[in-house]
């Protein structure tokens, strides 16, 4: 298996990630179509995964183990790559309860479910809350989050600013797809220059 670059993702020579300030919202647009777009995106995410900064995602896909628990769900990824008990999680997410509008017993009850017992709007909120439990320093929001959500519309921007507003935004956006999502800045990130 070969090891993705920066570079070798067309991001114009001499720009790193690192560079960006915080917060930034930047837009990555993609040339393709269909699976052509979804393979640049597992691309660009196996490669931002091994970068030396934490990453979270948001996808409409929610990619939660459907026989698991929110909590599991939720523990495993972290604990894979750094210390954590559940309990600790389980702190850290009380919180985050205001922005997400729920209590105690709402947590108690979505850590407890498993992903197909929730509604898509409990979902996304599900998604939401595990990609801040991370403490992200970067955000990679895949197009199916904005084209496909599981927040109402009126939702979907402010919840996302209210618990990751603080770390980079990166959103994989398909060039041909205009316009951007709305109620963002969006900067366009340097390109490599076509030879």
């Amino acid at each position: 298996m070969t090891r993705t670059s920066l570079s070798s993702l067309g991001l114009a020579a001499g720009w790193t990630p690192q560079q960006v300030a915080s917060p930034a919202r930047l837009v990555w647009p993609l040339p393709g179509e269909g699976a052509v777009i979804e393979g640049q995106i597992d691309r660009i995410c196996a490669c931002w995964n091994n970068q030396p900064f934490v990453t979270s995602y948001l996808d409409a896909s929610a990619p939660f183990l459907e026989n698991v628990s929110i909590l599991e769900n939720i523990w495993v990824p972290l604990a894979w790559r750094r210390r954590v008990r559940p309990i600790e999680l389980i702190r850290r997410a009380q919180r985050l309860l205001p922005p997400l509008g729920w209590d105690g017993d709402d947590l108690r009850r979505l850590l407890a479910c498993r992903p197909g017992d929730l509604t898509p709007a409990v979902l996304g909120r599900a998604v939401l809350l595990r990609a801040a439990l991370a403490n992200p320093d970067w955000l990679l929001i895949e197009p199916g989050w904005f084209e496909r959500p599981l927040l109402p519309p009126h939702e979907l921007t402010s919840l996302v600013q209210s618990l990751l507003g603080e770390c980079r935004w990166l959103l994989l956006w398909p060039a041909q797809r205009q316009p951007l999502p709305s109620g963002v800045s969006w900067h366009t990130i340097p390109m490599e220059a076509e030879a």
